[in-house]
């Protein structure tokens, strides 16, 4: 219910990308279809195999592509790419949204807004989710049904004072 911020901070958009190339042109195209105009869009492509990184290059548009390092000891890819990203990003708000996600023009505007009237520290969204494998159908209401049985009414998480029941989802933080 919050209105498109017109103006504010940069936000950094950071995707990590990891064999994404079926995904990666429409998320992207969502993401840069946003009103919000101070906005830099960054994805690491994490080692893909399948040409993702050679489509962000292609689209341009301002994307900056990040040729993702070799995997330290320790680390968990998507985690060591959300912070390559983050070391050449110059946003005030930093955004890590999935290559599979797919964006309403107005999301990134209106969560900027969200975010500074409910002077949070963290944002983020539970998005509608496309379930179209088998697969898909199959396990994603579990999981919805697990979180529902675990926090029940999704308003008490945005001022939750409990550690345990602080959630946030990995598709889309800010």
């Amino acid at each position: 219910d919050y209105p498109p911020a017109p103006s504010g901070p940069l936000v950094s958009v950071i995707i990590p990308a990891r064999n994404e190339a079926r995904n990666i042109e429409r998320c992207l195209r969502s993401i840069l279809a946003t009103p919000y105009p101070t906005i830099e869009v960054i994805v690491v492509d994490d080692r893909s195999t399948d040409g993702t990184g050679d489509l962000v290059e292609h689209l341009g548009g301002g994307v900056r592509l990040v040729r993702g390092a070799e995997l330290p000891p320790g680390w968990f890819g998507k985690q060591w790419a959300l912070v390559q990203g983050y070391r050449v990003a110059r946003g005030e708000l930093l955004l890590f949204a999935d290559a599979d996600t797919k964006h309403e023009p107005t999301l990134i505007a209106r969560s900027v807004t969200a975010r500074a009237a409910e002077r949070a520290d963290l944002f983020s969204v539970i998005p509608r989710q496309e379930m179209v494998t088998f697969w898909e159908r199959l396990i994603q209401p579990h999981v919805f049904l697990a979180l529902q049985a675990r926090v029940g009414d999704l308003r008490r998480v945005n001022r939750t004072r409990i550690d345990w029941n602080a959630i946030a989802n990995g598709q889309f933080i800010l």
